[in-house]
């Protein structure tokens, strides 16, 4: 026996919802209309039963597929991710034991039923500490292969299994991503604390490396038909930042590339970025290279301030 669909629901908070047939057609309309904030509204409003629940969660799936959009968060229209994080919310909403994960049980349920490994790369990226087995305490990669072999869904065994060792690195990793990113945030602090003679960009970017708590974002700005993508906060580390320039209609395929690096960089993969011995004039104008400048204590003698990425 799996643990897969056991919630507990705490009955001392009164629960304010809205009927799940009303949010289940809010949810058509939204996947419909490609909407993925309407989505996560509809979908946290209420405990949409199980049967429902993976209903809009498939038809969520299959428009990001046709759109070409696997993978996409929330913030970048990405349909099944609102499904993912709506029923996050709404077991948050509803005091549901939060033991039982309801986001990662829906998507585990969809993977069996599809037997597509794409969605066991979702699992892994969006939640690598996901796991399935006899109980939680005995949960482990092999369990979970071994559920999806249980449930005819080889597929997605033989998935997870080629990233296993991902699997086993996510506690190494969720370490050093907190560790970076305190790392971030207080030299970001320092630099402002300082008060010497900053550009008004690069203040106002160290501003919000503060306010989002040292978590390094990849940004793109349009220039015509061209954007430059690239991350803000890496030269925080001793890192190069790391700029590419394409095609706005690649804009998102560029951003998951970049972040994946951004992830590496901060581990220290080795190879993270190939690019590196490129250098590109950008100009002391530049909003990355100022900010890059203000940084360069931090950064060993030889390195490169920013590294282009060709796209």
């Amino acid at each position: 026996m799996y643990a897969l669909t056991t919630i507990r629901i705490n009955t001392d908070k009164p629960l304010k919802m809205v009927k799940a047939s009303d949010a289940l057609r809010a949810c058509v309309k939204a996947i419909f209309e490609e909407d993925a904030t309407a989505l996560l509204k509809a979908v946290e409003s209420t405990q949409l039963p199980v049967e429902m629940a993976m209903n809009v969660a498939a038809q969520a799936w299959r428009k990001d597929v046709g759109r070409n959009k696997i993978g996409d968060k929330l913030c970048e229209g990405g349909l099944l991710s609102a499904v993912y994080v709506g029923v996050m919310h709404a077991q948050e909403a509803a005091c549901i034991d939060t033991r039982a994960d309801n986001a990662n049980t829906l998507l585990v349920s969809l993977a069996v039923k599809e037997d597509d490994p794409r969605l066991v790369d979702l699992l892994i990226d969006w939640d690598p500490h996901f796991r399935m087995g006899p109980s939680d305490s005995k949960a482990t990669v092999d369990t979970t292969a071994q559920f999806f072999l249980d449930l005819d869904a080889p597929k997605c065994a033989a998935r997870l299994l080629e990233r296993k060792t991902e699997l086993l690195l996510a506690p190494r990793n969720r370490f050093l991503d907190d560790h970076g990113e305190e790392r971030v945030l207080q030299n970001a602090k320092d630099l402002l604390a300082k008060r010497a003679p900053l550009h008004p960009l690069t203040v106002s970017a160290l501003e919000d490396l503060v306010e989002n708590k040292g978590k390094i974002p990849v940004l793109n700005f349009p220039d015509g038909e061209r954007s430059s993508v690239f991350s803000m906060g890496l030269s925080l580390l001793g890192r190069p930042e790391i700029l590419a320039v394409c095609s706005t209609g690649k804009v998102e395929k560029v951003s998951k590339r970049i972040r994946k690096m951004v992830g590496q960089s901060i581990r220290g993969g080795a190879g993270s970025l190939p690019d590196a011995n490129r250098f590109v004039n950008l100009g002391d104008d530049n909003f990355l290279v100022m900010l890059t400048e203000a940084a360069k204590h931090l950064c060993a003698p030889g390195k490169p301030a920013i590294v282009f990425l060709k796209a």
